[in-house]
């Protein structure tokens, strides 16, 4: 192996080994929910195993609707149908595919504030609306309209 893959490798495992981590935080805080909750404890491998349902139920929507929109401003997935076609890879060769559909995420006001913010979520979610503030804003008030005043044949009428 050389020292480029040997580092590639470590790079990999390194980010593996991190989302690994945000995984088991997110597990921690299921089961601390559920705790809160319900007064029962599911641990830790009960907060992964609702997780994964979580997960799994997103993406079998997704399929299944053609579209699944996450709430609170997280934005939405869209399964996206592909024309077929071909493309001339690096090697030069070329490579013809069909038509193919493919899952696709779409961010939200939330994800766009996070990627900003660098993952601070409290910011982030100060960026939404809250429908309770949306419903109390003040309506506009409709004006009535104003009457023109009728155009003689054979005057200027001034256009700007």
């Amino acid at each position: 192996m050389s020292e480029d893959n040997g580092a590639v490798v470590a790079a990999s495992t390194e980010v593996a080994e991190e989302n690994a981590g945000a995984k088991e935080a997110i597990y921690e805080k299921v089961s601390e929910f559920v705790k809160a909750k319900t007064g029962k404890r599911i641990g830790k491998s009960g907060g992964q195993e609702l997780f994964n349902i979580v997960v799994a139920e997103i993406f079998a929507a997704t399929a299944r609707e053609g579209s699944f929109r996450f709430n609170g401003g997280f934005g939405s997935m869209h399964i996206k149908t592909y024309q077929p076609g071909t493309r001339r890879l690096p090697s030069g060769q070329s490579t013809t595919f069909g038509e193919r559909e493919k899952a696709r995420y779409e961010e939200g006001v939330v994800v766009r504030a996070l990627i900003k913010n660098h993952g601070n979520l409290d910011e982030a979610l100060k960026v939404r609306g809250s429908r309770e503030a949306i419903s109390k804003a003040p309506k506009p008030v409709a004006q009535p309209p104003v009457p023109k005043a009728p155009v003689q044949e054979g005057s200027d009428v001034d256009l700007v």
